[in-house]
């Protein structure tokens, strides 16, 4: 029995994981798509897994300029979904 509630339990709280993971990424892609062209090119190469230099050619960067772009991407990205979650 104990294990049936918390199969149910799990259960119900599934779609609420799911929605709110949801409702995050939409956050995160209409705060990606505030960034600049170069940010936002950036922080998509980064995470589709880009290694910095294969993005330092495709933007014309030196590592240090994007490196820096990146670490400003992401702090702006942190506080335009925190301020939109709130």
């Amino acid at each position: 029995l104990g294990d049936a509630d918390t199969d149910a339990s799990a259960a119900t709280l599934r779609p609420d994981d799911t929605l709110l993971e949801q409702e995050r990424m939409d956050i995160l892609q209409r705060c990606l798509e505030r960034l600049e062209d170069e940010l936002r090119t950036l922080v998509r190469a980064r995470l589709s897994g880009d290694s910095y230099e294969d993005v330092c050619v495709q933007l014309n960067l030196k590592p240090e300029r994007a490196h820096k772009l990146f670490h400003e991407a992401k702090g702006r990205l942190t506080t335009c979904v925190e301020h939109s979650l709130s």
